[in-house]
């Protein structure tokens, strides 16, 4: 998503672990993965492009000069986000950086209020062990000889989203991701997450339709009419305003054929919300 936030001109401060894909060089591996066919090679070789191989040097000539043509287009969109449009990455190992960095940088982009977009894309880790449980030697590989087993104690990583939306940055329009397995519990899920964090969004997905399809979840604040007049809710409709404040607007969004992938569509979608949201406050 980063790559399509700094097309749109945001300046995107990215928090990524250590290791993980990389924006815009993931779309070089994608190129390379699609021209490699080998299940014994399935690593992404960038060095393969400028092969002597004689026997197969036309064909592959024709080949990379592709491939060279849309690395150069994929490079340009890189430089221009890092030198036109502040494109800043940030890297973390432990969970303890992260916990860190976010607040750091949620406290610090909540100066420019409306303009602020922040996006938790996904649970960087489910459990943790606490700072204060580490232990301060390795683990003595004679220590299964007592007991014969070796047990690890793990605690739930603490839940920040409701601290970044309502402590950190709460001038922020913030959103936040639900992915589940089951496809029948995703709605159910979401509005539980939308009520415990109070997001102004929630992207929810389903894990083998991740790549092409989500929906958008939004609360809409309830308005209070005058004249005396009561509408007639349906039962669902009521519940979701009172567990979350308002009325729940839910939107599916399914990949364009022509897109590469999904995320394009979900960024303007999400632009267009946030434009639609700082207005409403500018404006109030």
């Amino acid at each position: 998503m980063c790559e399509y936030l700094s097309k749109e001109g945001y300046c995107v401060v990215s928090l990524r672990r250590t290791g993980s894909k990389l924006p815009f060089v993931r779309k070089c591996e994608k190129l390379f993965t699609k021209k490699e066919k080998s299940v014994h090679n399935e690593h992404v070789d960038f060095l393969s492009m400028f092969s002597n191989n004689n026997n197969k040097e036309t064909k592959d000539g024709e080949e990379n000069d592709g491939l060279i043509s849309k690395l150069k287009f994929i490079q340009a969109d890189r430089e221009r986000a890092y030198t036109e449009h502040g494109f800043l990455e940030i890297e973390f190992t432990t969970v303890y950086e992260y916990l860190h960095l976010l607040r750091l940088v949620s406290e610090k982009v909540n100066a420019y209020a409306n303009d602020v977009m922040i996006i938790h894309a996904a649970a960087v880790s489910d459990f943790y062990i606490p700072w204060s449980e580490l232990a301060s030697h390795k683990i003595q590989s004679n220590a299964l000889e007592t007991s014969g087993n070796l047990f690890a104690n793990f605690s739930s990583t603490p839940k920040m989203l409701k601290m970044c939306r309502d402590v950190w940055a709460p001038n922020a329009f913030c959103v936040s991701f639900k992915l589940e397995t089951d496809a029948s519990i995703i709605k159910q899920k979401t509005l539980s997450a939308m009520e415990k964090y109070n997001m102004h969004c929630i992207v929810a997905n389903e894990l083998d339709k991740r790549y092409d399809e989500v929906t958008i979840f939004q609360k809409e604040e309830l308005q209070v009419v005058g004249g005396g007049g009561e509408e007639e809710e349906e039962e669902e409709e009521e519940e979701e305003r009172k567990k979350t404040g308002g009325r729940v607007d839910a939107f599916s969004l399914l990949r364009d054929p022509s897109e590469e992938d999904i995320e394009k569509q979900l960024v303007d979608e999400l632009k267009r919300r946030h434009e639609e949201y700082a207005s409403k406050r500018v404006s109030s």
